[in-house]
């Protein structure tokens, strides 16, 4: 049900005169009746082709391929236009013409050096659908990763603020106490964000594990010392008592 979940999520942007300037998704969003609504839905929109046979033989008339070297591997760059679910268009019997799209592809060689099918080479692809006609290839490739930012903060939510376990039978509920949970999410990073400018042993990029072992749960001991108890800290913090 991705199409009905995107297109009731539009609709509430709309209710809100909420404007989408880009759409980004992976490969699950990669259909046509959401191809459909996210183009007319959005400005932009960056959507993870799945491999298919239409796919692989759009990727082998590429003849402007890109070698992009880093450090860990070479990776190849090439774009196509494709017109995309030639198939589906044909079945909905939409009688307005199926849209050109840009493909922006990124190819690696395999380890075990197993050949595709269809394009008769040995590598792992991954492609880009866009309507983006502006930015180059490598542009589109760096902004659509930038969605695993927030890939990251579905892993915090889960692992620090309890999303695995949600502790109520009711949908209501479990909605109430994520949200309560991600508002407190954002206070923890406003407060060791403040607090690591402080305290040179704290960083921005802590867990809240890791927050609480190297500032909550230390070991501290009180000692009485000149007819006064006074609070020794084993740790290199600064605190003022």
């Amino acid at each position: 049900m991705q199409d009905a979940t995107v297109s009731r999520m539009f609709d509430l942007l709309d209710q809100n005169n909420v404007k989408v300037k880009a759409f980004r998704a992976d490969s699950g969003s990669y259909l046509y009746n959401i191809i459909k609504i996210v183009s007319k839905k959005a400005e932009q929109f960056y959507i993870k082709a799945r491999m298919n046979a239409d796919l692989a033989k759009a990727i082998n008339t590429i003849d402007n391929w890109t070698r992009i070297e880093s450090s860990s591997e070479v990776v190849y760059r090439g774009e196509v236009q494709y017109k995309p679910f030639a198939r589906a268009h044909r079945d909905s019997k939409d009688t307005k013409p199926l849209q050109t799209y840009r493909l922006v592809v990124s190819k690696i060689e395999r380890i075990d050096k197993q050949v595709n099918l269809f394009t008769n080479e040995a590598c792992l692809y991954s492609a880009i659908l866009t309507n983006d006609r502006s930015r180059d290839a490598n542009e589109i490739v760096f902004f659509y990763n930038q969605r695993g930012t927030i890939e990251k903060e579905f892993d915090v939510l889960k692992n620090d603020f309890e999303w695995n376990n949600l502790p109520f039978s009711k949908l209501e509920q479990n909605t109430v106490f994520m949200i309560f949970t991600a508002i407190c999410r954002n206070l923890y990073h406003h407060i060791i964000t403040r607090f690591s400018k402080r305290f040179k042993n704290l960083k921005t990029s802590y867990r809240i594990k890791k927050f609480i072992f190297r500032f909550i749960t230390i070991p501290a001991k009180w000692i009485k010392t000149s007819r006064q108890y006074k609070l020794r800290i084993y740790e290199n913090l600064h605190f003022k008592i």
